[in-house]
């Protein structure tokens, strides 16, 4: 009996050591994601807040008539999902531009360029846009790419919040938006690692 007691104390000691450094790892996780929403160079940020901020609204607003279009052509409502649907993916896209734009000064600032052309931006937008449309979304890069969503109520940062128009309710539950750029690299990275050592 006293053995059979031991074993269970032990057992639950285990049991509550796994527990805490499950917890602890998560919290580790969520705040890494929410920090990883922050731009490397501060140039990104300004251009996230006025050019990029800019170009989402034109976007947005092209994105809204279409769908009011489809819909008086059906002689039925916009569905709210599909706007929904919409709100995210000009998130995401708002996300994946200032990304690019990061990427750009980044090659600057290590001399790996002189200027961050328009071209450059928008080949960087499309190759990443590409990659995503062929991606597995079970993949486990997606897990690097995936990040909560900044300017909730639940979080303590703002850094690159949902601009105001896009109207995400991130007081209820934050929005989780596709990095593309860090799912691209976590993909690269883990092929170049296959091809170095011939294993995943």
């Amino acid at each position: 009996m006293k053995l059979i007691e031991r074993n269970g104390k032990l057992g639950m000691k285990l049991k509550t050591k796994l527990v805490v450094k499950t917890f602890l790892i998560a919290v580790l996780f969520l705040g890494q994601c929410v920090a990883a929403l922050a731009m490397d160079n501060i140039e990104a940020d300004v251009a996230y807040d006025r050019e990029i901020k800019d170009r989402i609204r034109t976007e947005f607003i092209q994105g809204l008539k279409m769908l009011k279009a489809q819909a008086e052509a059906l002689h039925v409502d916009v569905r709210q999902k599909d706007i929904e649907a919409l709100q995210k993916h000009m998130y995401e896209k708002s996300i994946l531009i200032a990304r690019c734009f990061d990427k750009g000064f980044s090659l600057i600032k290590n001399g790996v360029a002189k200027t961050t052309s328009t071209k450059y931006v928008d080949e960087c937008i499309t190759t990443h846009t590409k990659f995503m449309a062929s991606f597995d979304r079970e993949d486990i890069c997606k897990l690097e790419g995936t990040k909560v969503g900044a300017g909730s109520k639940n979080e303590q940062s703002s850094v690159n919040a949902p601009y105001d128009f896009l109207k995400l309710d991130t007081g209820v539950m934050p929005p989780w938006v596709l990095d593309y750029v860090a799912i691209k690299d976590c993909y690269d990275k883990r092929a170049r690692t296959k091809r170095n050592f011939g294993r995943d």
